[in-house]
Order: structure tokens, then sequence, then C-alpha cells
């Protein structure tokens, strides 16, 4: 490999400025932000408390929802139980209308709740992935999940 790992962080960062733009121009995010080595784009709906990120980790890249809300989590939950409906196949749908062609299996998104007390699904993506598929990927993340429980629901409905 012959790049320094100055020229791998300054890829990084324009890369993610690269992500964080699409988002923002999408215009279906609260506020669209890099935060380090992510880009953490803030549901639409205030009363949401949640978030949508890409991550950079050591092998590839996490696209995902984050809400440290367990209300949220739980009605993401039952929609899915009510509807019989699979994540990965909703996601996967998503991607497609987006432009991004990727099958995923049942273990490609993940739920969870991890160390910050944040509940989590999210699927990897490999290193090398492209900073417009990270975007689609992120806004098929939104178009599904402001349609499952009360993330997309506001107090004004």
């Amino acid at each position: 490999m012959t790049g320094s790992s100055a020229d791998t962080s300054t890829d990084r960062a324009a890369l993610l400025s690269r992500v964080a733009e699409l988002c923002r121009g999408a215009g279906v995010f609260g506020s669209v932000e890099v935060e380090g080595d992510a880009v953490s784009c803030a549901a639409a709906n205030p009363e949401a408390e949640a978030d949508y990120r890409a991550e950079a980790t050591a092998d590839g890249w996490l696209v995902g929802f984050f809400t440290a809300d367990r209300w949220l989590s739980q009605s993401v939950e039952a929609d899915l139980v009510h509807t019989g409906d699979k994540l990965h196949d909703l996601i996967e749908e998503e991607m497609v209308d987006q432009g991004l062609e990727r099958k995923l299996a049942p273990g490609d998104v993940v739920h969870f709740r991890d160390e910050a007390k944040r509940f989590v699904f999210r699927t990897p993506f490999p290193a090398g992935t492209p900073a417009e598929d990270l975007a689609k990927a992120l806004l098929a993340y939104e178009a599904c999940f402001v349609e499952l429980g009360d993330v997309g629901e506001s107090e004004e409905e």
C-alpha cells in the first residue's frame, strides 16, 4: 500500500464530507453533521430523538438507525411483528428505490442495544464503498424507518 495514514485520513474526511453534502441535498433529515469518522443525520421529526449514521470501521462502514428512546425502538419492533415484514427486505427495497443494488440476507441487518445505551439497527458495507452509495444507504434507511413505528409521526398528526 502506497498511501500514508494522513492520505487515508484526508480521503476519509473528503468521503464523509461528500456523504454529508448528498444527505443535506436530499432534504429529508433534520440536520446532517460530520462527527469524527461518521456522518450523523438527525431524524426530521424532532420528537423521534433518532439519527441515521454512516460510521467508518477498521474494515468498512456501518450504516444504520440509532435511538436512545426505548419506546421508539419498541414501536418499530411492534410494527414489524404486526405486519410480518422482514426488516432486511424493507431496507433492500428502499435501497433499490435509491438506485443501490444490494442483496441483504436476514443477518445483514442487526438490531441490538449498544454500549451508549442506544437501540441500533444497522448494516455493514465494505471498505471502498463510494460516498454516493453510503448516502443512498442512509436515504434508504430513512425511507424505511420513517414508515415504521412512531419514527415519522409527530404530535401534530
